[in-house]
């Protein structure tokens, strides 16, 4: 920012679009907003795969460029996922997210008329986001694979042996909010976050879960392995993974 000598105050381009969102009601901060971005991010990330997906389809060259080098795409399987998702997102990510934006502002998270975290909040909200999300993520996942509960929950996620960008949110309405959201959004919670922080891990986490969906060699493929094996890779780090030895080992070819 820089300060005029009348004493005004000028913020730079992004400042002052925070103090635009400052100005709206504290809900649409932390629900209309985030969703908006999220979904936005979502979408876009997984049309533009899409788009390689069909150009590869095309060309038959899809093998040549995914991780899984059997990989077979089928149009209407894709069509009737992206059909699924977006009906998910209306169905259980509005209402989901709704319950915790409400929950932010009961607890007093600041919200965008706040000031700006300082880098220690930034780190220290980061580490825990991770570490509650790794915990809650691979246990939660494990237990959905158990025999009782697979067929009913998690098994239409499997249907993607080798998966796309849009089958990272293909899921039951029991998984996707115990596993997508709920991971997601205690952190923010427990840490009781900036709004502008919040934001940002949630656009890291949908990311994240189109890009490692996606089939393409921008990850390290474990979790190709995982929709290929089943019985491998269930967190998102690894880090319990190694601890409970359910770790893949064997590269995916």
């Amino acid at each position: 920012r820089r300060v005029h000598g009348d004493g005004a105050i000028e913020f730079s381009r992004p400042l002052r679009n925070l103090a635009m969102l400052a100005e709206l009601h504290p809900f649409h901060q932390f629900f209309t907003f985030p969703l908006l971005l999220t979904q936005t991010i979502f979408w876009g990330l997984s049309a533009l795969c899409a788009a390689i997906d069909f150009h590869l389809l095309r060309t038959g060259t899809l093998q040549k460029f995914k991780i899984q080098s059997d990989a077979v795409i089928s149009v209407s399987q894709y069509q009737q996922t992206a059909w699924y998702v977006l009906k998910r997102h209306i169905f259980t990510t509005v209402p989901t997210t709704a319950l915790f934006a409400v929950a932010q502002i009961r607890i007093g998270c600041p919200d965008f008329s706040q000031p700006v975290p300082s880098p220690q909040e930034w780190i220290s909200d980061a580490i825990v986001f991770l570490l509650i999300e790794e915990f809650l993520f691979y246990h939660v996942h494990r237990l959905f694979h158990h025999p009782s509960l697979y067929p009913s929950v998690h098994k239409l996620h499997h249907e993607w042996k080798a998966p796309v960008a849009v089958s990272s949110l293909y899921a039951t309405a029991i998984e996707h909010a115990f596993t997508n959201l709920i991971p997601i959004g205690v952190g923010p919670l427990v840490m009781r976050s900036h709004i502008l922080v919040t934001t940002v891990w949630m656009c890291i986490a949908i990311t994240n879960s189109v890009i490692s969906h996606s089939g393409f060699p921008l990850t390290t493929g474990k979790h190709d392995l995982h929709h290929k094996n089943f019985n491998v890779n269930f967190g998102v780090l690894g880090l319990f993974d190694r601890l409970y030895g359910t770790a893949g080992k064997v590269a995916v070819d």
